[in-house]
């Protein structure tokens, strides 16, 4: 009987920690981008790319990244991009500064370092947007930390400042 009580519970358990883990889609969330964002990609859900290329987690992303910033290693170029920090649109409107709350999505990456050159070169050669830019260009470089920060209209944010995350500085 002990032995059924404790396999019914690792059950339960391994079912509840599974159920935690699973996607919601953004129809799911009534299209309300900061429910999707918070359900999907906080907390113990964003960890999982971490040591992964960026591509997998822009696969998982059903909006389209918009850059909205990047932190340099060097004003020299190449202008190695350590950092980039990229906010979504869903129905054609980007959510910057327009609409609050938001979150924005900082993303540091691992040596080797994409280049602000490589990315602007990328995008007018193969003449595609932003988003599919941004989600092929940086798509084989491997996340070494990202993280989502919820922004108020007040200029609050979920952490301290804004415009230094990492100790790293954002244009």
């Amino acid at each position: 009987m002990k032995n059924l009580i404790l396999i019914l519970s690792l059950f339960v358990a391994s079912i509840s920690a599974f159920a935690q883990n699973r996607y919601i889609s953004l129809q799911e969330c009534n299209n309300d981008t900061l429910e999707y964002v918070k359900a999907n990609f906080t907390g113990k859900n964003i960890e999982k790319y971490i040591n992964q290329p960026f591509g997998i987690f822009a696969d998982d992303f059903d909006l389209d990244f918009h850059l909205i910033g990047k932190s340099v290693i060097s004003i020299k170029s190449p202008r190695e991009v350590e950092a980039i920090k990229i906010s979504y649109k869903n129905e054609g409107k980007f959510h910057l500064k327009k609409k609050f709350p938001l979150y924005c999505c900082f993303v540091q990456f691992h040596q080797p370092y994409p280049s602000m050159g490589g990315f602007i070169t990328y995008k007018d050669k193969n003449r595609v947007n932003e988003n599919t830019a941004i989600r092929e260009y940086f798509g084989n470089f491997i996340i070494k930390d990202i993280e989502f920060i919820l922004l108020f209209s007040n200029g609050d944010t979920s952490k301290d400042k804004f415009w230094y995350w990492k100790d790293l500085g954002f244009d």
